[in-house]
């Protein structure tokens, strides 16, 4: 089964979490949970889909964002879907997790996006 999860920070982006689905749905998603949070919210949807996939699954997100938002809560989950025998595929990177090399690349693109992050920040606290 292809679980997947959407999520937007705000209400005011109901564009983009239809968009989001839309998406989701053509990569072949069988179930999909979604929810309007911030991502250092609680998120009772992710963690209801997390909670819903098996062994042998597939946990879909349209980019890893969407999913984590940082390296260490991206290694959670991972984790978390590692020993329930679930992959994680992230549709914007082509990151199929299924394979060696997509858990490479996703533990590189986690660094670089963790490390991306903080440089945003430390430019907003000087700025």
């Amino acid at each position: 089964m292809i679980i997947a999860y959407r999520r937007s920070s705000t209400a005011e982006q109901q564009a983009g979490y239809e968009a989001q689905a839309e998406t989701l749905k053509k990569a072949g998603a069988d179930k999909v949970f979604g929810e309007m949070v911030s991502s250092v919210s609680e998120r009772t949807e992710l963690d209801r889909a997390l909670e819903f996939a098996r062994e042998g699954d597939v946990f879909m997100c349209t980019s890893l964002s969407r999913l984590a938002r940082s390296l260490p809560q991206m290694f959670e989950i991972v984790s978390l879907l590692e020993r329930k025998g679930v992959t994680l595929r992230i549709l914007d990177m082509g990151l199929d997790t299924s394979n060696s090399t997509g858990r490479l690349m996703l533990n590189l693109i986690g660094s670089i996006s963790q490390w991306e992050r903080e440089v945003m920040l430390e430019r907003q606290r000087i700025g």
